[in-house]
C-alpha cells in the first residue's frame, strides 16, 4: 500500500460480498482504509510542493470508513495534506450520525442523484435554491451538484451523467493480463512471509520450538 501511495499507482480492491461475505468485506475494507491513514499523516513530513494529489474512492462508505480519529478532523487533515476522499452511499440513514455530519460538513463537492422523500427533505436544507421535490423527481442519470471551483462554491446546478457504456473487453482477460504483469506465485509469497516472521522471532529472542 505504501508503494502504491508513493509511486503513483492505481489500486483497485474488490470486496465482493457474494464471494467473501458481508462481514469479510466489511473487515477487509476497514483494514485497508486503516492502513491508508498513517500514509496520509506521513505526508505532513513532505514539503507542500512534493505532495502529489492522492485520491481515495470508497463506495458503500458506511461499511468501510473506520478511521482511528474523529472523522471531521480526518477529512480536514486529509484535504490539507493533498488527499481527497470521494465517498458514495445510497441512503443517508445508512450513515451513523457522526459520519453523516462529517460528510455534510467536509465534503465540499456534492453530487446528488434522485432521493427518497426523507433524504430529499434533509438535503434540501443544504440547498436554499432547491426544494425536496427537485431531488425526488430527478430523472435517471440526472443530478444536482454543488462544486468548488477556484476556491468558491458554484451553487447548486443540474446536470446529467453518462449512462454506463457497453463493456469493450472481457473482465477475465483483463485479470489475466494484470496477473501476468504484476502477480506473484502465492507459494513464494507465503515462503517470504514465513521467513520474515521467523527472522523477527529470532531478533526478539523468542524460540519457536525445541
Amino acid at each position: 500500500m505504501s508503494q502504491a501511495h508513493g509511486i503513483r499507482r492505481i489500486v483497485l480492491v474488490s470486496l465482493n460480498r457474494g464471494q467473501i461475505g458481508a462481514e469479510g468485506a466489511r473487515l477487509l475494507g476497514s483494514l485497508i482504509v486503516g492502513q491508508l491513514w498513517p500514509l496520509v499523516l506521513a505526508r505532513a513530513g513532505l514539503p507542500p510542493e512534493r505532495r502529489r494529489i492522492v485520491n481515495v474512492y470508497i463506495d458503500e462508505v458506511q461499511d468501510y470508513l473506520a478511521l482511528p480519529t474523529d472523522l471531521e478532523d480526518a477529512f480536514s487533515q486529509a484535504r490539507s495534506l493533498g488527499v481527497g476522499f470521494t465517498v458514495a452511499h445510497q441512503y443517508r440513514r445508512q450513515l451513523p450520525p457522526g459520519l453523516r455530519s462529517a460528510v455534510d460538513t467536509n465534503a465540499r463537492n456534492k453530487v446528488v442523484f434522485g432521493l427518497n422523500a426523507e433524504d430529499a427533505a434533509e438535503v434540501a436544507k443544504q440547498a436554499p435554491q432547491l426544494e425536496a421535490q427537485d431531488f425526488i423527481y430527478l430523472p435517471r442519470f440526472a443530478v444536482y451538484a454543488n462544486l468548488i471551483q477556484g476556491g468558491s462554491a458554484t451553487g447548486w446546478f443540474s446536470g446529467r451523467t453518462l449512462p454506463p457504456e457497453a463493456p469493450v473487453r472481457e473482465p477475465a482477460s483483463l485479470r489475466a493480463r494484470s496477473a501476468s504483469l504484476y502477480g506473484r506465485d502465492a507459494a513464494a509469497v507465503e515462503d517470504e512471509l514465513l521467513a520474515h516472521h521467523s527472522q523477527r522471532t529470532k531478533e526478539q529472542g523468542v524460540d519457536d520450538g525445541p
